[in-house]
């Protein structure tokens, strides 16, 4: 199997990524445990590709505050419109601060986010991790006669923890909504 085509292309019709092999292994290389994403980088498989693209699916299932820039490839519009196929940039979206990222650009938080998840992937080894079982929301099923026991406050598809942390400022509603003022 071939390595897929990663294209981290701000604002791209085609975009399958908010970032690079290259800026990712840059990244990791400041981190400790990342021997599941040398190993895959050296096992030339695609490995670090695919793990990036599939943590950027999973980043653009989360809803943001602010609109893209253009509309989603997967939105119907009309000849000649430009459309980006993931939700960043965007237009109107603050940081911790009360800053507005640059909508021409990906934002860095949303890229951290990205390769932590991109890591957690390798390191999740052959599991799918985008499957769902239908029962993690469950501490407990028994059959006959029948006992399910809900796990307070599950969310199926959550994001690991660190990640959803590095993504708050701009998950809507997860986020403050002050606005930085400044005298002229």
């Amino acid at each position: 199997m071939s390595a897929p085509t990663l294209i981290a292309t701000v604002g791209a019709s085609t975009a399958n990524s908010y970032t690079t092999v290259a800026t990712t292994a840059t990244y990791l290389n400041e981190r400790l445990n990342v021997g599941a994403w040398d190993t895959a980088v050296t096992a030339a498989v695609g490995g670090p590709e695919r793990a990036l693209i599939m943590a950027t699916r999973r980043i653009d299932a989360e809803e943001f505050t602010g609109e893209p820039v253009s509309p989603l490839t997967d939105v119907e519009v009309g000849a000649g419109t430009a459309t980006q196929a993931l939700k960043w940039p965007r237009w109107s979206t603050l940081d911790d601060a009360g800053w507005t990222f640059d909508d021409a650009e990906i934002p860095l938080i949303v890229q951290r986010a990205t390769m932590e998840l991109a890591l957690h992937y390798l390191n999740e080894g052959t599991t799918d991790a985008l499957a769902d079982t239908g029962l993690k929301g469950f501490r407990a099923v028994k059959v006959g006669p029948l006992d399910v026991t809900p796990v307070p406050g599950f969310s199926a598809g959550g994001l690991p923890d660190h990640v959803a942390r590095l993504l708050r400022p701009v998950l809507a509603g997860g986020g403050s909504m002050s606005f930085r003022a400044s005298r002229s």
